[in-house]
């Protein structure tokens, strides 16, 4: 407990919660973002929705700046710490879901099908990172992290228009962004965020390269090369 309290004594948390606010914000005007087709908008706003995909993009592109940032400064976090400041964030948002639940026609099963997307690509982004921490791999790290917060929704959308007869539905679950919104949809009768392979597939692949990242940490040096002996002088 004290440590997801003192999670939000630092800037991150003050970012993770203006996130939270822009994509509150964003549901509950979304014709100034998007003008609808029509004069009349229908009810409900996409506020659930909204806000699922700011705390996705927050928790795909800002948070691993942020542990990259703590483990170059000597503060590696460990992944007890992470959870309990995961968590920390969830609770921090409650009263986001509660407010964004209400105008969205909402239930607390669809609050919680939101945050199971979250909980899902928390081993992903703890990967990322530890990777963008590391100089050799950072470009690669923030490549792909952008390419599942923006690039796989952008996919999608050019398959649609572009190649119709290809299944593009792939595209949009495959990224925590885009799925988070469709989880943020009211009143779906599953708990669990469908089609489930992909939190799954997030979830096992962040595990895996966490484990190969600290079999790696934790594997001996190498013996420094023995130096020849100075033969002496003829």
């Amino acid at each position: 407990m004290a440590v997801m309290a003192k999670s939000f004594w630092r800037p991150a948390g003050g970012v993770y919660l203006a996130c939270c606010l822009a994509g509150l914000a964003a549901g509950l005007y979304p014709d100034a973002i998007h003008p609808p087709s029509h004069t009349v908008r229908p009810a409900p706003l996409p506020t659930l929705s909204a806000l699922a995909a700011a705390q996705a993009a927050y928790v795909l592109l800002g948070w691993p700046v942020v542990i990259a940032r703590r483990i170059r400064r000597g503060r590696p976090s460990s992944l007890a710490a992470l959870t309990s400041e995961l968590v920390g964030l969830l609770v921090a948002g409650v009263p986001f879901y509660i407010i964004a639940a209400w105008f969205s026609n909402a239930l607390a099963a669809d609050a919680v099908r939101v945050a199971a997307v979250l909980l899902a690509a928390s081993p992903l982004v703890w990967l990322g990172g530890r990777l963008l921490a590391r100089d050799a791999a950072r470009p690669w790290a923030m490549l792909a992290l952008i390419a599942l917060a923006v690039g796989l929704p952008l996919l999608h959308y050019i398959l649609i228009d572009f190649a119709p007869a290809l299944s593009a539905d792939w595209a949009w679950d495959l990224s925590p962004a885009s799925l988070a919104w469709s989880a943020g949809l009211p009143r779906q009768q599953a708990v669990l965020p469908a089609p489930a392979w992909a939190p799954l597939l997030w979830f096992a692949t962040g595990l895996a390269g966490l484990a190969t990242t600290h079999l790696l940490a934790c594997r001996p040096a190498a013996p420094a090369e023995a130096s020849p002996q100075t033969l002496p002088p003829a």
